[in-house]
Order: C-alpha cells, then sequence, then structure tokens
C-alpha cells in the first residue's frame, strides 16, 4: 500500500499513521502474550523473582498450596477443567508457581492437578 500511494503521488501522511498504529499495536501484542505465556491472567515476567506474599495481594489467595517460611514449595491458581472435545483428561489444571527459601518466585507452569 506504502509503494502504492508513492508511486500515485498521494498523500503519505494517512498512510505513515495508520502504519505507525499497527505497527505499536502488533508491538503491545507480541509483548503481551510473551509476558503472560503460561496463561493469560498471569504477568509470568512479574511474577518471577517477587515474594510469595506480593503474588498473593497482586492475584489474590492461592487455590493449590500455601506458603511456609524458610522451606521451599509451590503454590497455585486453578486455571481451569479439561473436558475439551478432543482427547480431554477431565483434570484440574493450575498455574503453579515454584518458591525457593526465601519466598522468591523462581518458575512458572501450568500443570494439572497433584496425583492426576
Amino acid at each position: 500500500m506504502f509503494l502504492v500511494t508513492y508511486l500515485k503521488k498521494k498523500s503519505k501522511k494517512r498512510l505513515s499513521i495508520f502504519l505507525i498504529i499497527s505497527i505499536a499495536s502488533l508491538s503491545s501484542m507480541i509483548v503481551f502474550l510473551c509476558s503472560h505465556a503460561t496463561y493469560y491472567k498471569y504477568n509470568d515476567w512479574w511474577i518471577i523473582g517477587r515474594s510469595i506474599s506480593e503474588i498473593e495481594s497482586k492475584y489474590g489467595e492461592f487455590d493449590f498450596g500455601e506458603y511456609k517460611a524458610n522451606t521451599s514449595g509451590k503454590v497455585g491458581y486453578y486455571i481451569y477443567t479439561d473436558d475439551g472435545p478432543i482427547m480431554p483428561d477431565h483434570l484440574k489444571h493450575y498455574y503453579y508457581i515454584e518458591y525457593d527459601n526465601e519466598g522468591i518466585a523462581n518458575k512458572v507452569y501450568d500443570a494439572c492437578q497433584i496425583g492426576g
């Protein structure tokens, strides 16, 4: 479109504005998808490196596990039950957050319920 506008010697201002808005929209969408790669509701980049208490204050009480001081462990938020039409496992899936002895999150992932 830019080449056609240039060859026809029409105003390039309108097309330039559209191009800038398109690039900005695409860039923001890519950043969102990368930062929320595990699940759309939780920002992986923000969670990793934060304390469990900060995470709980932002996203609410954990649905799985609880924080125990001076021990490593994992907590999680319920995200969905897989009852889809193609090969469902009918298990609850959680957004798990693993933390170290100091209570700092170091890994996030989506997995089935424990024992499933």
